[in-house]
């Protein structure tokens, strides 16, 4: 998640009349996507992950179990560092917004893949996703 305040954000109407809310917020929040994500060693970074709730809204968080993974070069798993989940809290576009908190406090400076799975408790769908990161 990058700070609004360092890009220029247009709101442009859609094709059905009105201008849209960004999908890019946490709760009331708004954020710019990272371009090219990168962290930097020891230092927190906020990530959000969004994952479309299927109607389910109505379901507690805790229904919901996240793990993140970071993989070097090779694919093999390295130890990432803290990882707080900070909300997981269903939204009213059909979208449940997980917010992390990551510490990349053991990587050394190079390239990843940060993998993230969630599963459903209650049914035990898994759904999994990965992005390419930096760490400086």
């Amino acid at each position: 998640m990058d700070d609004t305040l360092r890009w220029l954000l247009l709101r442009a109407p859609s094709h059905g009349g009105g201008a849209i809310d960004s999908p890019f917020r946490a709760a009331t929040d708004l954020f710019t996507p990272r371009l090219g994500p990168h962290f930097y060693k020891g230092r927190s970074e906020k990530v959000c992950v969004m994952a479309f709730d299927h109607g389910l809204g109505r379901r507690s968080a805790s229904d919901f179990e996240l793990t993140t993974q970071i993989l070097d070069g090779k694919g093999d798993p390295v130890r990432l560092g803290p990882v707080r989940l900070k909300g997981g809290a269903a939204e009213g576009d059909g979208f449940r917004r997980f917010l992390l908190d990551l510490t990349p406090e053991e990587l050394a400076v190079g390239d990843y893949l940060l993998k993230v799975t969630l599963r459903d408790t209650i049914s035990g769908t898994i759904g999994e996703a990965s992005q390419s990161v930096s760490v400086e």
